[in-house]
């Protein structure tokens, strides 16, 4: 599969994520795993859904960064910790500095 069809795809299922819904997590976790290849687009595809979904939709999508650093790791923890300031700013959740500092900690 390229990556522009992988994108696209898993754009389309990340819209889907609009409440904390632990299998949808997993699976768009398990997608990024085994998608590594093509991490710098997903978490750009990541980065883009929080910035411009509606706000239900935003602390889902923390919770699958969260998901993606946890049990994934490299190379989504470092590509996350890069702009995970500048987009959490605008979600306004205490989530986000916890899920910083987490992120740059471990």
């Amino acid at each position: 599969m390229q990556a522009a069809e992988f994108l696209k795809e898993y754009a389309s299922v990340l819209r889907g994520l609009t409440r904390n819904d632990k299998t949808q997590i997993n699976t768009l976790s398990m997608l990024a795993e085994d998608n590594k290849k093509f991490a710098e687009g997903v978490v750009g595809v990541i980065e883009q859904h929080i910035l411009t979904c509606p706000p239900p939709g935003k602390l889902p999508a923390l919770y699958l960064v969260d998901s993606i650093i946890k049990n994934v790791g490299e190379p989504y923890k470092a590509k996350f910790s890069e702009r995970l300031p500048e987009v959490g700013h605008g979600v306004g959740y205490t989530y986000v500095p916890f899920l910083i500092r987490r992120t740059h900690n471990s």
